[in-house]
């Protein structure tokens, strides 16, 4: 019976393997940009070029990590195969990537439109500041000119 350093040694090259096979140059389709293997791709398929005829051989804690490693090996290469559920996934994630991007689109388009009405308002609002403090400082001027008068006025009877 083999030792687990040896078992997982052995899963990781059928892995590596596995991998080389189904994204082969051969198996690339131009038209649809993807990887069109023949076969089912599954993790039995790894486990039995590995030499594992057990399904629980990695059932073991201490194979978690290579349980995982194989997991993401399959999704990957399912998504670049574009089978199975893992095809659905990565469609389905293309539709919610265009339907955000809508809504982000209209999200800025909404606040583009309030900031300009803000500016309008900014605008409107530093227009009349101006009249008022251009009315005040013509209201002290004529307070100053008064007093000027009347300085004057006092200055020439005494």
């Amino acid at each position: 019976m083999p030792r687990a350093e040896e078992t997982q040694k052995a899963v990781r090259d059928a892995m590596a393997k596995y991998e080389a096979m189904v994204l082969h140059e051969k198996n690339f389709d131009a038209a649809s940009q993807s990887h069109k293997y023949p076969h089912a791709i599954s993790a039995a398929e790894v486990l039995r070029m590995a030499g594992i005829r057990s399904r629980t051989t990695l059932s073991a804690s201490y194979h978690d990590t290579l349980r995982r490693e194989l997991d993401v090996l399959i999704d990957s290469l399912k998504q670049k195969c574009r089978k199975g559920k893992a095809a659905k996934k990565v469609a389905q994630e293309t539709r919610h990537r265009i339907n955000r991007e809508d809504q982000l689109a209209q999200s800025i388009i909404a606040l583009q439109y309030k900031l300009l009405e803000q500016q309008k308002k900014i605008l409107a609002q530093d227009k009349e500041l101006d009249e008022l403090r251009g009315r005040e400082t013509m209201g002290a001027t004529v307070v100053n000119l008064r007093r000027a008068r009347r300085a004057s006025k006092a200055s020439d009877d005494a």
